[in-house]
């Protein structure tokens, strides 16, 4: 499997590479949209469980102090239930991801001769003799 920071900065350079090859390309542009929405939606996340943290710090504060939380506790809640969707939504769209970047090849090396079938390919070197099958 190639790796995914190496896919997201030669996105092109793969691409060109697997076209060569004749590999068939119709889900790899799909790798960018996924790749995009796995980072926005960590971000969203990531944001969320730090605005919960801070949160639950507050009402920490206050229920020493005795004072009203409710108000903030309902409102956790609620950033409870979106963090909830978003790792639910996340996992998701990480699963699609890993099966896409799975069934990506290897691309092939600078030296491979450009060609879709074994016909397209130089003999580098021989050995032996050629034994004939009757």
């Amino acid at each position: 499997m190639l790796d995914i920071k190496f896919l997201r900065t030669n996105f092109e350079e793969v691409k060109a590479k697997l076209q060569h090859r004749g590999e068939d390309l119709t889900d790899f542009g799909r790798f960018e949209e996924l790749d995009t929405r796995r980072r926005e939606l960590l971000v969203q996340t990531e944001e969320l469980k730090s605005k919960r943290n801070e949160v639950s710090q507050q009402i920490s504060v206050l229920k020493r102090e005795k004072k009203d939380a409710e108000a903030l506790i309902l409102e956790m809640r609620e950033v409870g239930e979106k963090v909830k969707d978003l790792d639910n939504e996340l996992r998701t769209v990480e699963e699609d991801l890993e099966r896409l970047m799975l069934s990506i090849p290897n691309i092939p090396h600078e030296s491979a001769p450009v060609g879709e079938t074994e016909d397209d390919n130089v003999v580098a070197r021989t050995w032996g003799e050629v034994k004939e099958f009757t």
